[in-house]
């Protein structure tokens, strides 16, 4: 089934249409696999179609040490007492429900980081970043766990962790030691595979997010400038060996940039929101338009020849919408209404 969804903007533009065959395919394999009888996966970006479990929402905060401070990049585990309704004794991050309360996801972490470790936000540590949220299956207690993932630094005078009734331990690991931790809570790696990325990538999110001054479509060039660089015989996404990792690892980049890489000032429909989804549309459906074949099967070196092409044809296209829309905030409504923005980011990012 093709789709189809119309951006009422200018014709004379690639966002004119935006044309999304197979990942739209992808958003339903759940439904598919489990209406096949198959054992469904244990995590998905959406909630498991089983009305028999029930559906739990919370937040999974990994509290990091700064990356130049003695001990180096590290996260805190914590031990779970016996005090807590699941997974006892087990390892896992800060974590908590969202409460009915709670404003946000956001101010549901900070509570529950206060709450188990009497640290408090701003003072004693600040956010990182986000994670995109996602759901986990846990069969063992007949729920299913939505999560929202975040990443938190804490400060160089940063009190002492006080813990809890929650928790009887804790400990700091680096990333690397997480698989080999016994008794960790389940797939706690795919949290941490959402919220961490590499320090170079780290310091071009803060640049973007805490930027004051500079003007937004110049950090849209810088961080399209990155992603060529990215895409470099030298980069990281240029040393992906196959078309399936590369179209992946491309999609977490421009969704960290997008959701946390967006300057505070600015919200969303933005000219950094615009450019970088359509670099994904535009660059698969060139290659997909060259060898009529799906994202898997398509030749790595094709992609990347359509991916490094998009990335340059974006960047020539930041200059003329500054000159069709001059500031930053007149594109608060200019390029799609809130409801088309969502379904175009669930097609560039439904099944991460």
């Amino acid at each position: 089934m093709d789709i189809n969804i119309s951006v009422n903007i200018s014709p004379s533009t690639h966002f004119a249409m935006i044309r999304f065959k197979p990942l739209w395919r992808q958003l339903h394999r759940l439904n598919a696999i489990q209406a096949r009888g198959y054992e469904a996966p244990a995590i998905s970006s959406m909630p498991f179609d089983q009305p028999e479990i029930t559906t739990h929402k919370i937040v999974s905060s990994f509290i990091c040490t700064a990356p130049d401070s003695p001990e180096g990049f590290k996260f805190a585990l914590f031990k779970r007492s016996k005090h807590v309704r699941v997974h006892q004794f087990d390892w896992a991050v800060c974590s908590g429900s969202i409460d009915a309360g709670d404003a946000s996801p956001y101010d549901a972490a900070e509570r529950e980081i206060y709450e188990e470790t009497k640290l408090e936000s701003g003072q004693d540590y600040r956010f990182l970043r986000m994670g995109k949220p996602y759901y986990l299956r846990d069969p063992t207690h007949n729920r299913q766990w939505h999560v929202h993932p975040f990443a938190w630094q804490l400060k160089p005078d940063a009190k002492d962790i006080a813990l809890g009734p929650e928790h009887t331990e804790i400990k700091f690991i680096k990333p690397e030691e997480l698989g080999s931790q016994e008794n960790t809570v389940p797939h706690l790696g795919a949290g941490m595979a959402r919220v961490l990325v590499t320090p170079e990538f780290a310091k071009l999110l803060t640049y973007l997010r805490t930027d004051k001054e500079t003007d937004h479509y110049e950090l849209c060039l810088e961080a399209l400038a990155w992603l060529k660089k990215e895409m470099g015989d030298e980069g990281e996404l240029g040393k992906v060996m196959t078309t399936w990792e590369l179209y992946q690892a491309l999609r977490w980049r421009v969704w960290h940039l997008i959701f946390n890489g967006r300057p505070k000032r600015l919200g969303r429909s933005g000219t950094m929101d615009k450019v970088l989804m359509t670099l994904l549309t535009k660059s698969q459906e060139d290659a997909d338009r060259a060898a009529f074949l799906p994202i898997r099967e398509l030749p790595l070196k094709q992609y990347k020849k359509a991916v490094r092409d998009t990335i340059a044809w974006s960047e020539t296209l930041v200059p003329g919408e500054k000159a069709r829309f001059g500031k930053p905030r007149d594109w608060q409504s200019v390029w799609a209404s809130a409801e088309q923005v969502e379904k175009i980011e669930r097609i560039c990012f439904g099944d991460l």
